[in-house]
């Protein structure tokens, strides 16, 4: 087989006209090994590679109690003091001795000077503890917002922590983000070895908020990137002024392996976290209800109004939509937004 410059296959067949096509080309054996041309990710988050390589890994954690240790250990072992963060990702409540989500009290134990944010396996809902909740202005009188809601104490209405759905978990991001530090220039290699070592050459980034845009489309135009990304803005922003501000990577091709394939909206949660949106109800709710069949994150109206944008401007339109419920209303509202469109 050869490889061209840019990395496709250029040639299959016997090794002498290889050689003759190529002179002196670097010759490669593989040892009877096979090559398989690159796989291409259906969905995914790249920029949300950085938690692998910042965050403390608690998927294999059994109990709140190891949830603890292992926080404490990462803290430790990075020197992450009370101008930093302490991020930890992977948890799952279903396999937890608890059978339940952590709660403040449960980071609190970590630190109760340094902001504390763990997220479920699944990225749609996490925990913060008291130092966290205060930097981020959430309060027992914040309200739950559109498409999200905060953990309550029983009977007290308190918080407990949680934060369920992106609308929810944003304001702690405000807080975090800038803490980590983040030089993408520096961490880009590491976050695409985390795709290329598992034969992935293409990937999504299927949730782009403007300030990633911004960062992907510096390193396509610096060269950094060695793996094609295509990357979807994300409902609740400014959609289009993203894809203006970018025009040359709005775009079929790609450039720098660099583009944005579409828009990006978002209908439900996590099956996991017994948020994707059912016509039926679950066996059982997150506090026991018998009738929880979870909601959605958009109504009808912004959907539709979204859809259309996209529609009209002739992109691809991604959705998050897990549940049964959330797919009915996605067809319900791509048809309203159709017939709307003055785009055949």
């Amino acid at each position: 087989m050869l490889v061209d410059d840019e990395g496709r296959i250029a040639f299959v067949g016997p090794l002498e006209e290889a050689r003759k096509r190529a002179e002196g080309a670097e010759e490669v054996d593989l040892g009877g090994a096979a090559v398989l041309p690159g796989l291409i990710d259906p969905h995914s988050h790249f920029t949300g590679a950085l938690q692998y390589l910042l965050y403390a890994d608690l998927s294999a954690c059994t109990s709140f109690a190891e949830i603890t240790e292992t926080l404490k250990a990462f803290a430790a072992e990075n020197n992450i003091g009370p101008d930093g963060v302490i991020m930890g990702n992977g948890y799952d409540q279903n396999n937890l001795v608890e059978q339940r989500h952590p709660d403040k009290s449960v980071l609190n134990a970590v630190s109760e000077d340094t902001p504390v944010l763990i997220t479920h396996v699944s990225n749609h809902m996490g925990v913060a503890n008291d130092c966290l909740l205060k930097l981020a202005g959430i309060t027992p009188t914040t309200p739950d917002p559109e498409g999200g809601r905060y953990g309550r104490m029983d009977g007290t209405g308190d918080l407990d922590g949680y934060a369920e759905e992106p609308a929810a978990m944003n304001p702690f991001y405000a807080v975090t983000t800038p803490r980590l530090g983040l030089d993408f220039a520096a961490m880009v290699p590491a976050m695409q070895r985390i795709y290329l070592e598992h034969g992935v050459t293409t990937c999504q980034d299927g949730a782009t908020a403007p300030d990633m845009a911004g960062v992907l489309v510096s390193l396509a135009k610096a060269g950094l990137l060695k793996m094609d990304i295509v990357a979807y803005p994300m409902w609740g922003t400014d959609v289009m002024a993203t894809l203006a501000a970018n025009p040359e990577y709005d775009s079929q091709d790609y450039h720098g392996h660099f583009r944005f394939g579409g828009l990006k909206m978002f209908l439900d949660g996590s099956p996991q976290g017994l948020t994707a949106w059912m016509t039926e109800p679950y066996v059982e709710g997150p506090d026991g209800e018998r009738d929880w069949v979870a909601y959605g994150t958009m109504t009808d109206e912004d959907a539709a109004a979204f859809a259309k944008i996209a529609i009209d401007s002739n992109h691809q339109l991604l959705c998050h939509c897990n549940g049964d419920a959330a797919a009915d209303q996605l067809l319900r509202v791509y048809e309203a937004a159709r017939d709307a469109s003055d785009n055949p």
